[in-house]
């Protein structure tokens, strides 16, 4: 499938048209996929040097990660295939191949929140707390990931009358 080329109407003709993907070893490997890990990259970052000015440690933050992942990934799914159900209803397996279709923010946001959840009450910590830390982290990797959306050319816009008119 082509997209169309990425135009900056504010620099004259200039465009971009680059693939949506890398491949590795004949693996497609896309843009989207890479910005967003680099965005959840630097939120695990900043929550990890944040860390004891909220009263935890870096490890904390890893064991939240470890079980929000995959967590994330699966709330993330469920929402998707539950919003795009006729796309599934006549092949169930298609649900488990999370290459073709995607996932769901919002179903991602209740899988971390919930692992959130589950591990402070576990370890006794302040969930509230934990909260305050993770809500600038979430701030970074959704910053980061619209430059994702950007390359998948989706959620960018129209072109508008201010000075770079995007």
């Amino acid at each position: 499938m082509s997209k169309a080329a990425i135009s900056f109407p504010m620099l004259g003709d200039f465009s971009i048209n680059p693939s949506n993907y890398i491949s590795i070893g004949g693996f497609r490997v896309y843009w989207y996929g890479i910005i967003i890990a680099f965005g959840f990259l630097l939120a695990v970052i900043y929550a990890s040097k944040r860390a004891k000015q909220f009263g935890f440690t870096p490890d904390n933050i890893l064991d939240v990660i470890l079980l929000g992942v995959p967590l994330g990934i699966i709330c993330g799914r469920l929402y998707y295939v539950i919003f795009y159900w006729k796309l599934y209803q006549n092949d169930l397996s298609r649900i488990f191949d999370i290459r073709d279709g995607g996932l769901g923010m919002y179903g991602v946001l209740f899988g971390a929140i919930l692992a959130l959840l589950i591990y402070s009450k576990h370890k006794k910590l302040s969930i509230l707390a934990f909260l305050d830390l993770v809500s600038i982290g979430f701030l970074i990797g959704q910053f980061v990931g619209r430059w994702g959306n950007f390359i998948n050319r989706e959620a960018y816009g129209y072109e508008t009358d201010i000075f770079c008119r995007m």
